[in-house]
């Protein structure tokens, strides 16, 4: 490995050891058919047992990535697995301490470190968990370096667990361009993206973000609602049926409202048995009684209707009656509700609920048999026998009201009342429902279920929140990434920034001690490097041995011929014997993360500063970092392959760097077969623009200052001719999607494309500049009867001209396409600016409306954010 290439660097893509057989076991028939909820709890629960069984330090986020992909795409669940359907799990479920649940997580992003090693990026100090899910996000369209940039923070973020839900790492609609996605899909799967990042251009907690399951019971219909407690409000007790599906919510105050119901019905079956009583004592306490009116007084019993008594009204509710009619017709099934017969109410009861009025039933039957009555049908002689008998009745009757008075106490029971009889219906969110759903469905309760929607339409709860958290102002924090502003992504009220790293002009508000580092680089990631350097120079060994670290010093002290480097490399040891004892066996890196992580750094710093045409000292440096630790990491000992020490701070200095390092093998080999492919790419793009199939040629597009539509397509030499051949249907094509853009978002109506030549792999290794023929261009285009936007293309001209970098480059402007009138006016300012002797005009049938054109040097100007940002007027000029 130590003899390859850092270009030939690949990081292993295993499978966690025993994946095929819990796959296997997961495919069988009974294992689908168990519940969704139990399937998801054993999915989950092996998942961190292969996480658990893997010796520290490890690397495990693609075998995990895997892991999720395949249990989506076997739709082993009833909906896909993500990363936060796990952590979700994780932090819910699994019943482990947070620094268990942090070892973990460890394992997975590669790095189990102090939560204080991450306090340079976050506001983590004194043990600080900020409420509720961390969102980590890049910008709108997101390019590779606020994709890197937002990808490592994420990493970070969700091994210091910086909050106290979800860490969910955001990509403003989803897998970005194959440019941005080619090394992420070669060092961790494509599944990177499917499985890791949320698409969101608006970021806002949805359910799922803010749920807890703390204090959250769920309820079988079975049991008896007075084994559940809600512990004066605390408790959310959820019922669900025998798939463990939603039903609904038990609130503290349906105890009362579904009570009464409850107790209209034990309170008719009560006054029922006194009436048994009172009317049977009366009959057998006549002087004389016969077998003909103890059957009378039978039959009444059982053939009067099943309604309230006419002399217990008072005190008792007027809609008591019409939901006793209710509870028998809906409940029981009993359409005659209160006017239903008492015999075939209890027999009714008997079935619904398993109640004995049979034997109540039989016991009044036995008051008519002939061992009580002489032939005559009147009473024999003896008292024992007539008692043994109305105790026989009472005592069936009484058992029988008992266990209907149960029944009515079961879970399923009391949610049917709820629901059937008084007309309550369940209220829930699902897990994908807004904050002011979330507050507008809540009203006064002191919580709310949230559900997810399975396959199969039934609701699975998976949740709840609670409504002291629901009113706290803040539900939720941000790390921006790339950019510190409000005009690249929508964040919503209830978020707070509490992290920022940027390299462009910033303006962000927040009310948190937030960990904020903004500095004049070319790359977000040179930032974003710097602070890994000093966390992993703390904890990180690289894979050597305490014995290799030792035999390093020795070599490189005292001094070689080289001094400087070889003082340069001890210091270097030192710090890595130093994190040894620092880290001993309790904390690590993972030389798999840490090359991952280097790799992702220098790719995106190699983008953002077009192959470090644009790099400043800060950005050499780093880079020239990276590649040391790269090589140390390939060799598995200290090397040092490159250094800058020797260069003077001056614009030659840097110059000189720049050589140095793009003319180094060891660099070349790594930026060659990127920028190959990002050639191959551009050229594809072209063809289907022309074409007008596919206008990805076009995605580099911000809109800037609310109104101002900016998009660069960057080309490569290689990429010229195939342009100067399309440009005529590039261009027509660039119209017809500024068209669609005005057509969606109306308060943008000024569209500028930079069309900028940039250095390829061939022109950097050998130190070359695009040919002085080649001829960059930027295209223009706006509403000439809108008056305020022509004023504003006159300021941007006006300031644009005094550029310091536009002397020198061979400007020259025209105008092209359109009706005559639209050239003469796009021509006629112009010419105020630039003189008019000096824009030329061209008919150029093909495009429907005039184009300002301005055509210069190639590469002499190639960053929107230097070149034309700074020169667009701001709102309300």
């Amino acid at each position: 490995m130590a003899n390859q290439s850092i270009g030939a660097l690949a990081l292993p893509m295993d499978d966690f050891p025993g994946t095929g057989a819990l796959l296997e076991r997961f495919r069988e028939a009974s294992f689908r058919a168990l519940p969704p909820q139990e399937r998801f709890e054993i999915v989950n629960r092996e998942l961190l047992g292969l996480i658990q069984a893997t010796p520290s330090p490890c690397f495990l986020l693609v075998p995990f990535l895997k892991y999720l992909a395949r249990i989506t795409e076997e739709k082993i669940l009833d909906s896909r697995l993500n990363q936060t359907g796990f952590e979700s799990w994780l932090g819910h479920d699994s019943g482990l301490s947070f620094e268990e649940n942090r070892l973990v997580r460890g394992k997975l992003v590669g790095e189990y470190l102090p939560r204080e090693a991450y306090q340079q990026v976050f506001p983590i100090g004194g043990g600080k968990i900020h409420p509720g899910s961390h969102t980590v996000t890049a910008h709108n369209p997101p390019d590779i370096d606020t994709t890197t940039a937002s990808f490592i923070t994420w990493l970070d973020a969700f091994a210091a667990r910086v909050g106290s839900a979800l860490h969910i790492w955001n990509l403003p609609g989803g897998r970005p361009g194959d440019e941005t996605a080619f090394l992420f899909d070669e060092l961790f799967t494509p599944h990177v993206f499917t499985r890791l990042a949320k698409d969101r251009r608006h970021i806002a907690h949805v359910g799922h973000d803010i749920l807890t399951r703390d204090r959250f019971i769920l309820a079988r219909g079975e049991r008896d609602l007075t084994t559940y407690r809600h512990n004066r409000y605390q408790n959310a007790i959820v019922m669900v049926d025998e798939g463990g599906f939603y039903v609904g919510d038990w609130r503290l105050g349906d105890i009362d409202t579904v009570g009464r119901v409850r107790r209209t019905l034990t309170g008719a079956l009560r006054e029922y048995l006194r009436l048994v009583t009172a009317e049977l004592s009366l009959s057998f306490g006549k002087d004389s009684l016969t077998r003909a009116e103890v059957a009378a007084a039978v039959a009444s019993l059982s053939e009067r209707p099943f309604q309230w008594p006419h002399d217990l009204s008072v005190g008792h509710l007027p809609d008591d009656p019409r939901e006793l009619d209710a509870l028998l017709s809906k409940i029981y099934g009993l359409e005659g509700g209160g006017a239903t017969p008492l015999k075939q109410v209890l027999r009714c009861f008997d079935e619904r609920t398993g109640s004995d009025f049979a034997s109540y039933f039989a016991a009044l039957d036995r008051l008519l048999e002939d061992d009580l009555w002489d032939g005559a049908g009147l009473l024999k002689a003896g008292v024992a026998p007539v008692f043994r008998a109305f105790e026989a009745v009472h005592g069936a009757l009484s058992r029988a009201v008992r266990q209907v008075g149960a029944h009515t106490l079961r879970m399923d029971v009391v949610m049917q009342v709820k629901h059937e009889v008084l007309g309550f219906s369940p209220n829930y969110v699902t897990t994908r429902a807004t904050i002011d759903e979330i507050r507008d469905k809540i009203h006064n309760y002191e919580h709310i279920t949230v559900v997810f929607p399975t396959r199969s339409g039934k609701l699975l709860p998976v949740g709840t929140i609670h409504a002291e958290e629901l009113e706290k102002p803040i539900q939720g924090t941000v790390s921006l990434r790339d950019f510190a502003n409000g005009h690249e992504i929508s964040l919503a009220g209830h978020l707070e920034v509490i992290s920022v790293i940027d390299h462009h002009k910033s303006e962000i508000r927040t009310r948190s001690a937030a960990a904020i580092s903004v500095s004049d680089v070319q790359s977000s990631n040179t930032l974003l490097a710097e602070f890994s350097f000093a966390r992993h120079d703390r904890y990180s060994l690289r894979g050597q041995s305490s014995e290799s670290l030792a035999r390093q010093r020795r070599q490189a002290l005292p001094p070689g011929p080289e001094g400087e480097a070889s003082l340069s490399l001890a210091r270097r040891l030192i710090a890595k014997e130093e994190a040894r004892r620092r880290s001993g066996a309790a904390h690590w890196v993972h030389p798999h993360r840490e090359s991952a992580e280097y790799l992702c750094f220098l790719n995106a710093i190699l983008d953002d500063t077009d192959l470090l045409a644009k790099a400043g000292w800060r950005d050499l440096e780093v880079v020239c970092e990276l590649v040391n630790r790269l090589k140390s990491l390939q060799a598995g000992e200290e090397v040092e392959i490159l250094g800058l020490e020797d260069l003077p701070h001056t614009p030659a200095g840097v110059a000189t760097a720049l050589r140095r390092l793009l003319t180094h093998p060891e660099l070349h080999s790594f930026y060659a077969r990127i920028y190959a492919m990002k050639e191959r790419l551009v050229e594809a793009h072209l063809a289907s623009a022309a074409a007008g199939d596919d206008l990805r040629l076009f995605s580099d597009t911000k809109v800037q200052n609310a109104r101002f539509n900016v998009g660069q397509s960057k080309l490569y030499p290689g990429n010229r001719p195939t342009f100067e051949r399309l440009r005529a249907p590039i261009l027509n094509a660039w119209l017809r999607r500024m068209a669609e853009v005005r057509a969606t978002q109306p308060g943008v109506d000024f569209f500028l494309q930079m069309i900028s030549t940039v250095r390829g792999a061939a022109e950097s290794f050998a130190d070359r500049e695009p040919p002085v023929s080649l001829r960059d261009e930027i295209w223009i285009r706006f509403d000439r009867t809108n008056d305020q936007v022509a004023s504003q293309f006159r300021l941007f001209l006006a300031r644009w001209r005094n550029h310091p970098r536009l002397d020198g480059i061979a400007l020259s402007p025209s105008v092209e396409g359109g009706p005559v009138a639209e050239r003469a006016f796009l021509t006629h300012i112009l010419g105020d600016v630039f003189g008019e002797d000096q824009v030329a005009a061209s008919e150029n049938a093909a495009l429907p409306h005039a184009v300002a054109v301005l055509r210069f040097r190639a590469g002499a100007l190639n960053s929107r954010k230097t070149d034309i940002t700074p020169y667009l007027p701001r709102q309300g000029e």
